[in-house]
């Protein structure tokens, strides 16, 4: 273990990629080396602290009636299982990031930021860890929780109000798991991407606007009971719905469940799109009979409508100007007192009428964008692709096209909308400007094509970008496998835009997966973003063709599931080496010692007995007068 920055001493070979990878080469040992600049925090905190640089969580951390201030450009470090917790109602948890310096909090499984105080996050860059405000705090709000990126987690806000907005929320995980919860009237949860779980989110209330909702997927062939079960599972008393777009299979979108049975709940200009499965409202085995849901102003796509198992009259009082697109049914035992179907307030003014059919495609710009999620948990922390960029494209795919029969067919009392600057209320999440929200680049002609498999050594990775406000060149990035290598493509000009080239995706192994993205802006500042993933599988590899001479190590990992991980050794000259492999707390996992004959590959296999923890490791090459690092992460 590495106690201070004179213990650790390395020598850089300098390879041809230049000064970019000396820096990530750099950034990685500092990784390594975090014990010789890291402060260890456990125990109880009873006075005020602000934490800076690298914090190792070496123990439960417990605040009492204190306040801890994280500065911005922090890195938190949990040992597995280990916890932050603020017990005492005056306590208060202040992670202060910003967005050119975000605190990192990673490390360990299983861990938890928790408080009884308030718990205040900003520009966080999390994995892993469970998030969750229960405030005995006499101030509201008891969270205020912006700007982050939460993968692998979940995030609850419990008793008292919170505001949740602009975040990246993703938890993967299939165990009864819901990724928002617990939000009371009060609370404003705005401009989230909300992903994943058994159920995204659950027991919600306040004012839930602009958000995307996503399902998790099912494999193929399984059922609906296999992904997410609900996008909003259970909504509490008077919450106002609106403005948000549903994605993806599930039972139900909106479901009112047990006490939180959605009752006086308004959801008005939402986007419901099921992808052919459940219905967006749904009331179920609710405790007490659901009264006074106002629906207006909504489109609903590839689902059922609206569906009151319990066939209680007025659980819905009104449901009017709402558009449908491939509904399979629009009412199942929807009951209004005094009203049948087609009267005033009672689909009288929803569309389309008598047997019309509409099409997703006939209403929205694309609809077939974005289930799953098209970017990597991996491209949302390193920030490849921005949250602002995320939310963005689901605008974009999910605005009315032009001519859309949704366009200005909104009820009239919500003319007065901030957001309708016509005063004409559109149906649907996003209110019509005229082209589609924040339209970016064209990408376009791409070769070769998604799910494609490259079998020549010689295939070259080719794709036009267009725009008619112009592609701004200084933004275009390509990334393979997470490295930008848009320095190593040929960009012509071509009427409207660029068509970019990019040979050396032979490079890489036979038999390996390389992720594609593909990023453009206009001058305007729009962003489009295109991703894509091929397999290689050909005859003749860099593994089997005679060795050119090197000056320095070369190192090459794959990690093949259940067989354990290769590397590929190609040593500068002859003689003893070493290979470390080290977690990121600065942990040895494992060391083997060799000889090599100069110039030659050699291949180690490593299969550990009980796997490799799913994360981030660091390979430390060692030869006589040279050191090498490769940082990997393990998928087992």
């Amino acid at each position: 273990m590495l106690r201070n920055s004179k213990d650790f001493k390395i020598i850089f070979c300098m390879p041809s990629h230049g000064a970019k990878f000396f820096s990530s080469i750099l950034c990685v040992c500092l990784c390594i080396a975090v014990n010789a600049a890291s402060t260890k925090k456990s125990g109880t905190i009873t006075a005020g602290e602000t934490w800076s640089d690298t914090i190792l969580i070496a123990g439960d951390v417990t605040i009492n009636a204190a306040t801890v201030t994280v500065s911005s450009g922090a890195t938190i470090i949990f040992g597995a299982g280990l916890k932050i917790n603020v017990a005492c109602q005056n306590g208060i948890l202040d992670f202060e990031g910003t967005e050119s310096r975000p605190i990192i909090i990673k490390g360990g499984v299983n861990k938890s930021i928790g408080a009884y105080g308030r718990l205040f996050m900003r520009f966080c860059r999390i994995d892993s860890c469970n998030i969750g405000a229960a405030s005995g705090a006499s101030e509201s709000p008891c969270m205020i929780f912006e700007d982050n990126i939460v993968t692998n987690g979940d995030v609850a806000c419990c008793w008292k109000p919170g505001i949740i907005r602009r975040n990246y929320i993703h938890d993967p995980q299939s165990n009864n798991q819901i990724v928002l919860s617990s939000a009371i009237q009060g609370s404003l949860i705005n401009d989230n991407i909300v992903l994943g779980g058994t159920w995204v989110t659950g027991n919600l209330g306040g004012t839930i606007s602009g958000n995307v909702f996503i399902s998790r997927e099912a494999p193929a062939g399984s059922t609906v009971d296999k992904n997410t079960h609900e996008q909003m599972f259970g909504v509490r008393d008077s919450t106002i719905l609106e403005r948000n777009i549903f994605i993806g299979k599930s039972y139900g979108a909106v479901m009112g469940i047990g006490d939180n049975n959605a009752a006086h709940t308004l959801v008005r200009n939402n986007t419901f799109d099921l992808r052919a499965s459940g219905d967006a409202i749904i009331f179920h085995q609710t405790n007490s009979k659901p009264t006074g849901m106002i629906v207006r102003n909504n489109i609903f796509m590839r689902c059922g409508a609206m569906n009151d198992e319990g066939s209680t009259t007025n659980s819905i009082v009104y449901t009017d100007y709402n558009l449908f697109a491939s509904v399979s049914t629009r009412y199942k035992n929807i009951k209004i007192e005094g009203k049948n179907v087609g009267d005033e307030g009672n689909d009288k003014h929803s569309i389309p009428t008598g047997s019309s059919v509409l099409l997703p495609g006939d209403v929205v710009v694309n609809p077939e964008f974005g289930y799953p999620f098209p970017y990597s948990d991996s491209d949302m922390l390193k920030g490849n692709v921005t949250f602002t960029e995320a939310l963005s494209a689901y605008r974009s795919a999910y605005s009315l096209k032009t001519g859309s029969s949704a366009i200005n067919a909104g009820a009239p009392q919500d003319s007065s909308d901030l957001l309708v600057s016509d005063k004409k209320c559109d149906m649907g999440a996003i209110e019509y400007t005229g082209k589609p929200y924040n339209q970016g680049p064209s990408i376009s002609n791409i070769i070769p094509a998604e799910g494609a498999t490259i079998t020549s050594a010689d295939t070259v990775l080719s794709f036009d970008i267009t725009d008619p406000d112009t592609v701004d060149a200084a933004s275009l990035k390509v990334m393979v496998n997470g490295v930008d290598v848009i320095g190593q493509c040929k960009i012509a000009n071509i009427t409207g835009g660029k068509h970019i080239t990019y040979k050396p995706i032979s490079t890489h192994s036979s038999g390996t997966m390389v992720t594609i993205l593909i990023k453009a802006s206009n001058k305007k500042g729009n962003v489009s973003i295109n991703t894509l993933s091929i397999s290689i599988k050909t005859t003749s590899t860099r593994y089997n063709r005679a060795p050119s001479p090197v000056k320095s190590p070369r190192l090459e990992i794959i990690n093949k599931p259940g067989k354990g991980f290769f590397f590929n050794i190609r040593a500068p000259n002859k003689g003893f080496y070493s290979l470390q492999i080290i977690d990121i707390l600065g942990k040895k996992c494992w060391e083997h010692n060799g000889q090599n004959e100069e110039n030659s590959i050699r291949t180690i296999v490593w299969n550990p007995i009980n796997g490799l923890k799913k994360g981030t490791y660091v390979a430390k090459l060692h030869f006589p007068g040279y050191e090498f690092i490769k940082i990997f992460s393990s998928i087992n």
